[in-house]
């Protein structure tokens, strides 16, 4: 009997896309390809992770914006602040699309909707930020 064996649960595969590869490398090329702005942030709000989306959106190239305070991109206005969604996410809470106004690196306000995910693996958030300027009327 010819008998094919696979690997069982907790083997690794060899061969396989991505393996060894820095787990925030394989986010960061991956966010590049997406039409959202799309930055991660540390537990504190700091900017760790920056797409092209975001930087045609905020204005901001990579290297400005990494390790500022996320809270700068956003417009204060009535109800809660930016940095109040960010410590819901860093609590666990997925924040779907909501509506919210950026502001851009020349000071020009953006309507947008904002997602925001807790990044499990350290306490950090992704932001996916979308212009629905043109949507807005």
């Amino acid at each position: 009997m010819g008998s094919t064996s696979s690997p069982g649960p907790g083997t690794a595969q060899t061969g396989g896309v991505g393996q060894g590869r820095d787990p925030s490398l394989v986010w960061a090329e991956a966010a590049q390809v997406l039409s959202e702005a799309v930055f991660g942030t540390d537990p504190w709000g700091r900017v760790r992770e920056w797409n092209e989306a975001a930087r045609r959106l905020f204005g901001y190239a990579r290297e400005e914006i990494v390790g500022a305070s996320a809270q700068a991109l956003f417009s204060k206005g009535p109800g809660e602040t930016f940095a109040d969604l960010l410590q819901r996410a860093s609590r666990g809470e997925t924040l779907t699309r909501l509506p919210a106004t950026a502001r851009r690196r020349d000071g020009m306000l953006v309507q947008v909707e904002l997602t925001l995910r807790p990044l499990r693996a350290d306490d950090g958030v992704c932001a996916v930020v979308r212009d629905v300027t043109e949507q807005v009327v």
